[in-house]
């Protein structure tokens, strides 16, 4: 496991500099077991995986963090006491190692466990590397990510993750996959755990079952490279080859872009557009006449009376409703009519309004005037929360009226 030691001497280094570090902790032998290092000095491997992660930063970096928290110690959060038992109980440093690089540090007193990230700044993201424990990741930087409103933990949807499969060279490399289903309005949950299997066998159990990917397998360059990518936002390197630390890098680069942009594209968008409150009549409501709009497709095989766990459209409206409506502190809901609803977001004071197309099976998310995509995202990740496995295409559309 890398150390504090280890990361000093990362100091004024470059990012591909800091990243081969980081991947010789798994790089493997011929027999693609023992680290070569390890194999080398006799120790034992206690196997871990490099883990990538992107943080929307809106702006805030890293060197004001621990002023943040402690403003929050003192003066902001005196109340929370979860907040203060996790500064209380965590010891966190934080050092520049280079132009736009830091290394975060978070030392657990009670375990004296050490918990190392380095942050690599990109415009207004943070991109994490570290070989933390998922586990501990929850309990570590997830929580400060939590605490600090300006940062944001970037997920992908499902139909993203299988998107992102289809078109970045991965499909011919897919070694297997876990596809889940939540049913619509039941306790019922469905998991598969696929190995060696790929997109074509996604669609047949997708068939049956209406299984949606949220971990995809992969292996590419022959086996020189191994990973996989996580729907709930991050991406992993499982082991490498000591002559394929090239592949890897590109492999890394390439999965990091891919989650940036998928954010820019489908919400990031909103940010700048000018979509203004100006409402027109329709068959099922007032809606904003936006420039721009999220338009989700839901299957309309889920609609089939024939197909088991079939939904209907006004199920449909009710559960999404009855989502925001359960979520007072964050959300206010208005319904102008039963398949048109306005949507206040209390945390970004941004507004949507929210149609439902039973003709064409849509749910519009209008946003009103520069909406932050934090809303756009949350938004529509709560509605993918509750029809993950109804969804067939995510897709931001801008027009010009």
């Amino acid at each position: 496991m890398i150390t504090s030691k280890d990361i000093i001497s990362l100091k004024g280094k470059s990012k591909k500099e800091i990243i081969r570090k980081f991947l010789s902790y798994i790089e493997v032998d011929e027999e693609g077991e023992v680290p070569t290092g390890l194999a080398r000095r006799g120790e034992i491997w206690r196997k871990t995986h490099l883990k990538i992660f992107i943080v929307k930063s809106y702006q805030f970096k890293p060197e004001n963090l621990i002023d943040r928290l402690n403003t929050y110690y003192f003066k902001e959060r005196k109340n929370d006491q979860e907040f203060r038992e996790f500064i209380d109980t965590n010891r966190i440093l934080l050092n520049t190692l280079n132009n736009d690089i830091y290394h975060l540090e978070i030392n657990d007193k009670h375990t004296k466990s050490h918990f190392h990230f380095v942050i690599f700044l990109q415009e207004n993201y943070w991109v994490v590397f570290t070989l933390t424990k998922k586990n501990d990741l929850k309990k570590s930087i997830k929580k400060i990510i939590r605490y600090i409103p300006e940062l944001e933990y970037i997920k992908i949807t499902p139909r993203h993750l299988e998107d992102l499969a289809k078109t970045r060279d991965f499909r011919d490399h897919i070694r297997g996959f876990i596809a889940k289903y939540k049913p619509f309005y039941t306790e019922r949950k469905i998991t598969v755990d696929v190995y060696g299997g790929d997109l074509e066998d996604l669609n047949k159990l997708r068939d049956i079952f209406f299984v949606e990917p949220n971990t995809i397998s992969f292996r590419r360059h022959g086996s020189l490279v191994e990973g996989k990518i996580f729907s709930e936002g991050y991406f992993a390197l499982e082991k490498i080859h000591s002559d394929s630390y090239n592949f890897a890098n590109e492999i890394l680069m390439d999965l990091e872009n891919y989650f940036i942009d998928t954010n820019r594209i489908n919400y990031e968008i909103f940010e700048t557009s000018e979509n203004t409150p100006n409402l027109g009549k329709t068959k099922y409501g007032l809606h904003t006449r936006s420039s721009c709009c999220l338009v989700i497709a839901v299957k309309k095989e889920r609609f089939e009376k024939r197909r088991k766990d079939n939904i209907n459209i006004n199920e449909l409206n009710s559960q999404i409703v009855k989502f925001f409506d359960n979520r007072k502190k964050r959300y206010i809901i208005y319904s102008e009519k039963e398949f048109s609803h306005f949507i206040l977001d209390r945390t970004t004071r941004n507004k949507v309004q929210l149609t439902i197309e039973p003709k064409f099976n849509h749910i519009i998310i209008y946003p009103f005037r520069n909406c932050k995509d934090k809303t756009i995202r949350d938004i529509t990740n709560g509605i993918i929360n509750k029809v993950e496995s109804s969804i067939n295409t995510i897709s931001a559309v801008c027009v010009n009226y």
